[in-house]
């Protein structure tokens, strides 16, 4: 029995069924739609106790939705009235003090006594507790902050050593070790009077108490006629732990929809059918009411024709990938990363003790107590956090791997699913179920194949299908003839690995390894199907990506044909242009001049930093390659300043000397020092960026200054992209309140609530990035809506990444270009400079009136060589 509108379905679900003449939905199919998504709150309802009642359990209420919030929005409240306290007993008027006092006056920052106070309250907070043993908990807290203070101040080497190698979060086994350390190296802090501890302790609990009003004192009676008082949550604080509760378990943990979703006819209504919770066409994060009222009201069908474009494709689980995957995963305990990298189900063990040769366990370890083992220690220092930094990574990974073969496993038997799409405030589209997603890693992205399979009739229909097999393994810089004739020549590999897969390296050392196993399966099918003169149906994603997308975007916008041919977006010859290998050239032409000319260069103290001759010399010998420059270049274009040029810089180099121990940089520089020639390459290709995407830096400076004036006025930017999606950009000061304590680690919270301002800061810094992608997801919806007219109907898109079957990836190729020259034969920044200045005040008073920079200078550039540009998108 097929739908008829038999069931109570939520208002808008018959409208969708029936707007989809073409797909029958039974019954049966949309009642196990309304199931899924009644579980997926389910799930998160479930998630969020089992959470809230382990923190209870483990007395650490600190970590949970409702003890941070109080965290958050009590901390400069309490560190005020303590410190209010303190100034009055101080000031010298008649009256006994409170013997809190002494031991408040031991510290300089009563936010670092404000927050101590909070986490020992709040960990304990829905349990009944005596008030003798909370008071004693807080103080106990407290001292121990002041005599790990103290551990410092005596011995800052040994504490900062035994800061670094004791990794634990819990505080008491932190505490515990450094007591160990101070004990065996002599050095005594004179203990707190359990009375005094009780004072202090019912001091901070009663500020608590008034300001907060979570918390009351109970008496208890006993059979015996004694009293016992105890501290228990107030009816105020027990509500508010069930709101914060329930606000937390209503965000569902989205997943795949089994019949296709709502279409998204309004800014209120699209995606999932139950009304599981309020979910937007956009995550608007200022003042959302009123904006998405005002996007309600807005025209633009472009917008909601390409969100339903993209959920509408349905997909299916790759069962072959699949089985690879997981056989490789839970049997060998690794899974294929990239490049001939594994990811493993352990961790890195932390090196030995160079001294003694033996592990350094989580606590001291003797040879690095002696002062004549400094520079080991520094040494192991630098090893053990890179190997703790790698392991974190690692723990993410592993957790992803898990979640995506679950899901997997769980969504395989459907014939279809599909993923409901949601726009940011700048009208990019993203999937709202995560882990599994068209948009996701590489292995999610390899799980997943079309459900609908589509004939190759023509050979350019193969050859792209070829070309996104060399892409994925990495020959991406070969033309478009060469990655189909790499893969020819490659059959008998990729037939290899479609065979055995699990013991086959081959694919395994692709860039994307994942969806290069995918590929392999798909072209063994095809040449099968082409022996035995069978039509071949291919159901891969064929992913079309974009040259640095951002420097393309600034060349059509400002005609640029120098910066339009060096990312591809006109013609640059037989072989596509790389910006980033034209970028280490020139770093590496720098090099060579500098090391003939360069000079000594000097720390802030006057003590020799580094010869800019030697540096370039072992830089030149590491070499530059694109892999150098290529975050930097990709993030230059959305305002990313010199700092993050250095910490990319830094990121590679690190990875760089891995690869080339014997260099001679791993012999002269440690993980600290290592920033100095990080520092100097990085002034190198911020140099030749300056000198090569001249006309995105004019891009920018303009976009920048105009979002100054705005601000100046504590006004927002507005803009309406070519699609007609309006774009609010109102970003906000923000208030930083930095606790460093001993016990734990930095604590930073910030209070964005407290300060309405415009910053006029972010508003520059955001502008540039923010407008351009809203560009790009303006041609990527036009291209859709385009290629929809053509009669194409599958979309695997991410931003500046345009995907489709390989039948239709010849058409999608050319209709994205035609999208690109027709919207940018507009003067879009025009537009966007009269539309943003309109909120500005009228005025004719000559003292106010600001001065408008003008436009930057249009080019040379033909836009329609684009159509011509076969590695524009390839």
């Amino acid at each position: 029995m097929f739908f008829r509108l038999q069931i109570a379905a939520p208002k808008g679900a018959e409208q969708m069924l029936q707007e989809k003449q073409s797909t029958s939905i039974s019954q049966e199919q949309f009642q196990r739609q309304l199931d899924l998504e009644k579980e997926m709150l389910e799930n998160a309802r479930n998630k969020v106790a089992v959470i809230y009642q382990t923190a209870k359990d483990k007395k650490r209420e600190s970590v949970t939705l409702y003890g941070q919030s109080i965290m958050r929005t009590q901390l400069t409240v309490i560190s005020e009235k303590i410190q209010a306290f303190l100034d009055e007993a101080n000031s010298g008027k008649a009256g006994r003090r409170h013997i809190a006092v002494k031991y408040l006056n031991l510290f300089s920052d009563m936010n670092v006594v404000a927050f101590i106070t909070l986490k020992s309250i709040i960990d304990s907070l829905t349990s009944r507790q005596t008030l003798l043993s909370l008071t004693l908990k807080i103080a106990n807290a407290v001292y121990q902050e002041y005599k790990l203070s103290e551990f410092e101040k005596a011995n800052p080497d040994l504490y900062h050593l035994m800061h670094h190698i004791v990794k634990t979060q819990h505080e008491q086994h932190k505490a515990n070790a450094m007591s160990v350390a101070m004990s065996r190296n002599n050095i005594e802090v004179e203990e707190w009077s359990k009375q005094d501890k009780i004072q202090l302790g019912s001091k901070l609990l009663d500020i608590f108490m008034e300001t907060t009003g979570f918390i009351e004192i109970a008496g208890e009676s006993s059979s015996k006629g004694t009293v016992s008082n105890y501290v228990v949550p107030t009816a105020k604080c027990l509500e508010f732990v069930k709101r914060t509760e329930d606000f937390a378990g209503s965000t569902p943990e989205y997943l795949p929809c089994i019949i296709p979703p709502k279409k998204w006819t309004n800014v209120y209504n699209g995606g999932y059918y139950a009304k599981v919770k309020e979910l937007w066409l956009v995550k608007a994060r200022f003042n959302p009411r009123a904006y998405l009222e005002e996007l309600n009201n807005q025209d633009m069908p472009t917008v909601y024709n390409a969100v339903n474009a993209i959920q509408d494709t349905s997909w299916h689980v790759n069962k072959r990938v699949y089985e690879v995957l997981n056989e490789m995963w839970y049997k060998q305990s690794l899974i294929p990363d990239k490049k001939g990298k594994y990811l493993t189900d352990e961790d890195e063990p932390l090196p030995l003790c160079p001294v003694c040769k033996c592990q350094v366990e989580v606590g001291m370890h003797d040879c690095f107590s002696n002062p004549d083992n400094k520079d080991a220690f520094k040494k192991w220092k630098r090893q053990s956090t890179q190997v703790y930094t790698n392991n974190i990574s690692k723990r993410s990974k592993r957790l992803t791997v898990i979640r995506l073969l679950k899901l997997a496993e769980r969504f395989m038997k459907e014939e279809k699913i599909y993923f409901p799409q949601q726009l940011d405030y700048r009208g990019r589209v993203y999937s709202i179920p995560s882990y599994l997603s068209p948009q996701g890693q590489d292995w999610g992205k390899g799980l997943l194949e079309f459900a609908e399979a589509k004939p190759l009739e023509n050979m350019d229909s193969v050859k792209w299908l070829a070309i996104h097999g060399a892409n994925v393994y990495g020959q991406d810089k070969l033309s478009l003839d060469d990655r189909f004739i790499w893969v020819l020549e490659n059959e008998d590999n990729i037939k290899a690995a479609a065979t055995d897969p699990v013991h086959n390296t081959f694919w395994q050392k692709a860039d994307k390894p994942t969806q290069f196993l995918a590929f392999c399966f798909e072209w063994a099918e095809y040449i099968e199907a082409c022996n035995s003169g069978a039509v071949f149906y291919s159901r891969l994603p064929i992913a079309m990506d974009g040259s640095c997308n951002g420097s393309q975007i600034y060349s059509l916008l400002l005609r640029d044909e120098e910066g339009a041919r060096a990312t591809n977006v006109i013609p640059s010859g037989d072989k596509p242009s790389d910006i980033y290998q034209i970028m280490a050239d020139k770093v590496t032409a720098k090099l060579q001049v500098i090391q003939i000319t360069g000079q000594v260069r000097y720390t802030k103290t006057g003590s020799i930093a580094y010869d800019e001759r030697t540096l370039s010399r072992y830089l030149l010998d590491l070499g530059i390659n694109r892999s150098a420059t290529k975050k930097q270049v990709m993030t230059v274009v959305y305002a990313a300043t010199f700092d993050s040029c250095k910490a990319y810089t830094l990121e590679w180099l690190r990875e760089a000397l891995k690869e080339k121990p014997e260099n001679e940089l791993n012999m002269l520089y440690d993980a600290q020092t290592l920033k100095y020639p990080a520092n100097f390459l990085a002034e190198l290709i911020w140099q030749s960026m300056r000198e090569t995407i001249i006309k995105a830096y004019e891009g920018m400076e303009y976009l920048q200054a105009i979002a100054g004036i705005i601000s100046k006025q504590q006004l927002p930017i507005y803009w309406t992209t070519p699609t007609g999606f309006k774009v609010l950009q109102a970003k906000k000061e923000t208030k930083d309140i930095e606790v460093k304590t001993q016990i734990g680690t930095r604590i930073k919270m910030i209070l964005k609530e407290e300060l309405p301002r415009i910053s006029a800061g972010k508003q520059k810094l955001s502008v540039a990035p923010n407008f351009i992608h809203s560009l790009d997801a303006s041609v990527m919806m036009k291209t859709i809506e385009k290629a929809v007219h053509k009669g194409i109907t599958h979309f695997a898109m991410i931003h500046d990444s345009y995907g489709t079957h390989a039948a239709d990836a010849p058409a999608l190729a050319n209709i994205l270009r035609e999208a690109f020259v027709e919207m940018f034969s507009d003067n879009i920044l025009l537009n966007w400079t009269n539309e943003a200045l309109q909120i500005l005040p009228k005025t004719e008073d000559k003292k106010n009136k600001v001065t408008i920079p003008e436009l930057p200078v249009f080019g040379s550039l033909d836009l329609e060589q684009v159509l011509e540009s076969p590695y524009f998108f390839a």
